[in-house]
């Protein structure tokens, strides 16, 4: 089996000199290199909708912008792609834990704050705890209405019903007729990987009770088939509802919640928006920590607009990611501090004052995720105050590094929703 070499590039980092190396190791020429980086790239930017290619290679060497993962360039060349959050400088590679952790837990943190877990738990939040939780909660909703699916049975009877074999009629088996019957039950790939993850999942949290509901719902799914590869699976459509529990549990058994270390030949063209997942896990932590005081994506109308002559109106509305009492609260992932002092820019400063003036709030807090040199896991350092009219915007940086590790969710949580706190009393300076 070929070897695997991988090329690293930070995210909004100065370009890479390694065309030259990939074409050494791939055999390819030094501009054939150039056109599979280009083409990775293009590939990227139709998965993640972007308007134009996150890679850009030149003389000067290869750059990536707005995306993080691992992209395949060539059968055994690829590229990962460090997001600008996590330290560059890390030979053995955990970046990659804090990473596939964070991408992860963007992808399937709706789903753990949903309402049916927000009602009660307030004790465990670690990833396995919180994964079980939404395991259970999701199988209650949904197990008055099975998961089922049809599927070929054979089976040995001499009572008829299905489809018999025409030797079977003339040589029968001692215990009846061969047959072949189309059933419509639970055993099906879908619950088998419900029944799987809980399996999982339950040898990995500490609670008894929820372990033992785990366990209770593998034994209710009853024998299952082994798990095979499910992935873009999409369940029957009339149990649609049981979709989200099952992405949830293909993932478990792919790693999510248990284990964070990329695989080196599982994960080639995984790719994310870097500014979507700083979205996600920010909003993530502080509603864990805040709880029903935290409402995310909310709209509130700014103005109306009309259309001329006569033509109707509309309302124009703005989203911030958390309404706090009294507080708003806004992820931003751009700061351009490799290129001097952090501030805030114009357009999220106008954007903040548009989430003042519809909500009514003259708090705005806007989070960046800081440079991976010296900050403590969760708190947030201010780095700006600024004042319009009543109207106060506070700029910070908050770290993840070392969130994958576990209970380190909490602590992440924690630490931000008190440095949200201590951020609004801040008064900008004369």
């Amino acid at each position: 089996m070929k070897a695997i070499r991988r090329w690293a590039v930070h995210e909004y980092g100065k370009p890479e000199p390694m065309v030259h190396p990939m074409a050494v190791a791939s055999g390819f020429s030094d501009s054939k290199v150039r056109e599979l980086i280009f083409a990775a790239g293009e590939r990227a930017a139709g998965f993640l909708n972007l308007t134009s290619n996150p890679i850009t290679v030149d003389a000067t060497g290869v750059r990536a912008t707005d995306i993080a993962g691992i992209v395949r360039i060539a059968p055994g060349i690829e590229l990962e792609i460090i997001p600008k959050f996590l330290p560059v400088e890390d030979s053995a590679g955990t970046w990659r834990e804090d990473f596939f952790f964070l991408a992860n837990l963007s992808k399937h943190g709706r789903l753990l704050l949903s309402e049916k877990l927000a009602a009660g738990r307030t004790s465990a939040r670690d990833i396995p705890s919180l994964v079980g939780h939404t395991i259970v909660a999701e199988y209650l909703i949904n197990r008055r209405r099975p998961l089922r699916s049809y599927r070929r049975r054979d089976s040995l009877d001499f009572a008829i019903d299905g489809d018999v074999e025409p030797e079977s009629i003339a040589l029968p088996d001692p215990e009846g007729f061969h047959q072949q019957q189309i059933v419509y039950d639970q055993l099906n790939p879908f619950n088998g990987a419900i029944a799987a993850a809980s399996r999982r999942i339950a040898n990995e949290v500490r609670d008894p009770a929820l372990q033992a509901q785990l366990l209770r719902i593998s034994q209710s799914l009853g024998e299952q088939h082994r798990v095979v590869d499910l992935r873009n699976r999409r369940v029957p459509s009339r149990a649609r509802r049981w979709q989200p529990l099952f992405d949830l549990a293909h993932d478990v058994l792919r790693g999510f919640g248990i284990s964070y270390e990329a695989l080196p030949s599982s994960m080639p063209g995984f790719v994310v928006n870097t500014w979507r997942v700083w979205e996600d896990i920010v909003t993530l932590a502080i509603s864990l920590a805040c709880g029903k005081d935290a409402h995310a994506q909310g709209s509130a109308q700014l103005g109306i607009r009309k259309r001329l002559p006569n033509q109707g109106s509309t309302a124009i509305t703005v989203t911030p990611d958390l309404t706090l009492p009294d507080l708003l609260v806004d992820a931003k992932y751009k700061t351009r501090v490799e290129r001097g002092p952090p501030r805030v820019s114009e357009a999220d400063l106008y954007e903040s004052l548009a989430f003042a003036r519809a909500t009514g709030l003259n708090r705005v807090l806007l989070i960046y995720p800081a440079l991976p040199v010296t900050s403590e896991l969760g708190l947030a350092t201010a780095f700006e105050v600024i004042s319009v009219d009543d109207v106060r915007v506070v700029g910070l940086h908050a770290s993840v590094m070392g969130v994958s590790k576990r209970g380190m969710l909490r602590v992440f949580a924690e630490r931000l929703a008190a440095s949200v706190v201590e951020a609004a009393a801040l008064e900008p300076r004369p």
